[in-house]
């Protein structure tokens, strides 16, 4: 035990240090944000919660010390500190995602907000491809670091069992875990009835909302059934809990792997179906305009046959007129070569500011989350797997008491 509450000192004040360099990057970044524009909006927003990470990261971490130093009160600090690691660990585990992924959509990202961010005026990014690329690299950082980090908050809850005992820690697990999943059903449900609805499962995918909805109901039957299980004490309660449990898990490992490895074709097959305008005014993707009041489309002609810069139709200029385009982030050009994000030119739809390739490419990683989800709330379930045997076992040599 002694070298368990050692190492637990140890990863808590590491942890201490970490959770406190993310709050003061969040910090920094969001003091940044402000500083560029009037109305940062949606980035000084991520800049804030990313600082709200760091923060809840510094105090589960300063739980957890407290937890391993303390003579007195030590099982309920340290459990406190088991949940508060686990929630932390989900969102960190959920932005390493975002974070890797964030390469292959950042181009559209950084296009949409770089007038608010005013990065042009920086050294690291006078260019968008210079700025891009500073991004990027900066994103596969934080994504490596938050990776890292969740691996050490798993190693310090290996330690938080050990010194507990893993029957205390079951048993509490299983009371929380049971009264967590009332609130994951109803919001699986919610979710799932909202996917119903939504004109995206036109494409053919309405199984997948039907799936969340049914997973709802099992998991809230389920919780309902571990709740009555336990305070009875009946062994065949948790029987029926434990097979309910296995059910849920398979169909959960079935969803994420299917998610996973078929996102893209699922992507797909909605672009199929669907115009990517639609889906993204659907999805509420930030910049989209037309999605509400179509407006009439002016047209696009270029300024000039050898340079890639576009504008709204003018009689005054010889060059054709395509009457079914219309131009994108308008604005004066100061130099004669084009711009990737300014004065370019797409066909008129809802939301011309999303491409084919980058809603395709946002379902996909909308389908991704979705199974990494899904995999979360597995493990989870397996927790609560773990303690209903470990309980209905000591039910069966009459140690419950003892427990």
């Amino acid at each position: 035990m002694r070298r368990h509450r050692h190492a637990l000192q140890l990863l808590t004040l590491l942890s201490i240090v970490g959770g406190a360099f993310v709050a003061y990057y969040g910090i920094t970044l969001s003091a940044m944000v402000r500083a560029a524009s009037t109305t940062p909006g949606v980035s000084s927003i991520s800049a804030l919660a990313l600082a709200t990470i760091g923060c809840l990261y510094a105090f589960a971490s300063v739980l957890g010390f407290c937890g391993a130093i303390a003579k007195h009160e030590r099982i309920r600090c340290l459990m406190v500190y088991f949940y508060a690691t686990i929630f932390v660990s989900i969102i960190l585990l959920l932005f390493t995602y975002t974070a890797l992924a964030a390469p292959t959509t950042i181009s559209n990202w950084l296009r949409l907000h770089w007038s608010s961010l005013g990065l042009e005026d920086q050294v690291c990014c006078k260019t968008f491809e210079d700025a891009q690329a500073y991004l990027s690299e900066r994103f596969v950082y934080m994504g490596i670091i938050a990776g890292v980090s969740v691996v050490c908050m798993f190693i310090a809850l290996y330690c938080v069992v050990m010194i507990v005992t893993v029957p205390m820690v079951m048993r509490d697990i299983l009371s929380v875990l049971n009264a967590m999943f009332i609130f994951l059903s109803l919001g699986a449900i919610i979710y799932g009835t909202y996917m119903t609805y939504h004109n995206i499962m036109d494409a053919g995918q309405q199984w997948m909302a039907s799936i969340i909805i049914t997973t709802g109901i099992l998991i809230l039957a389920l919780s309902t059934i571990g709740v009555i299980g336990s305070k009875a004490k009946s062994r065949s309660v948790l029987l029926l809990y434990v097979v309910g449990i296995c059910l849920c898990i398979i169909i959960l490992l079935f969803c994420a792997v299917f998610t996973i490895t078929y996102g893209g074709h699922l992507a797909e097959a909605y672009q199929s179906d669907k115009f990517p305008g639609d889906i993204a005014c659907e999805s509420g993707l930030y910049g989209c305009s037309n999605c509400t009041d179509f407006i009439p489309c002016k047209g696009a002609q270029k300024q000039s046959p050898t340079i890639d810069i576009w504008q709204p139709c003018n009689s005054s200029n010889p060059m054709p007129c395509f009457t079914n385009m219309t131009v994108l982030f308008v604005r004066n050009q100061t130099h004669t070569g084009s711009s990737p994000i300014y004065n370019q030119a797409a066909e008129c739809s809802r939301c011309p500011e999303w491409s084919k390739t980058q809603v395709i490419s946002y379902t996909t990683h909308m389908l991704d989350l979705l199974g990494i989800f899904a995999l979360i709330n597995s493990i989870f379930l397996f927790l609560a797997l773990l303690s209903a045997i470990i309980m209905r076992r000591s039910l069966e040599g009459y140690q419950t008491e003892s427990i």
